[in-house]
């Protein structure tokens, strides 16, 4: 299994709301982290949602 699921997840429930704040997207990056989230696929999930907001 990979990572990429686990980080597209956070940004999806985050981005909830129709918005992504700094804060939000830093607290991602702490979880991420601690589940071994590559930096890779941590920026593919931010790009694939952040794409889908208005």
């Amino acid at each position: 299994m990979t990572n990429a699921p686990a980080g597209r997840f956070l940004f999806a429930v985050a981005a909830a709301d129709g918005t992504l704040s700094n804060d939000e997207i830093e607290t991602i990056r702490t979880l991420a982290n601690t589940m071994v989230v590559t930096h890779e696929r941590f920026i593919e999930a931010k790009l694939k949602v952040t794409g889908s907001l208005g």
